[in-house]
C-alpha cells in the first residue's frame, strides 16, 4: 500500500475504514504524512459517482485532519 511516496515500510502504513462503510478507507503514511481516500467499488451495491463520493466521504477527510495528515490529491 503506497500513498504517494513509496514508502514501503509497513510499520509506517495504516488504514481507517468503518465496518458501516465497507467501500470506503483511508490509506495513512507516517512517513509523508499524507492520506489519500479509497473506494473500492467491489463493495458498493449502487452506481459510483465521484463527485458524490468526494462529498460523502468529507467525514474521512476531517478524521485523517483531525491525526495530522495531509490529503495527498489537489482538487
Amino acid at each position: 500500500m503506497y500513498v504517494f511516496c513509496q514508502n514501503s515500510d509497513p510499520d509506517k502504513q495504516y488504514y481507517l475504514y468503518s465496518n458501516d462503510e465497507k467501500e470506503y478507507r483511508v490509506n495513512l503514511c507516517d512517513s509523508c504524512g499524507n492520506y489519500i481516500k479509497v473506494v473500492d467499488l467491489r463493495q458498493m451495491n449502487r452506481y459510483f459517482y465521484p463527485g458524490l463520493e468526494l462529498i460523502s466521504t468529507l467525514h474521512l477527510d476531517l478524521k485523517a485532519k483531525e491525526n495530522r495528515y495531509v490529503s495527498s490529491v489537489a482538487l
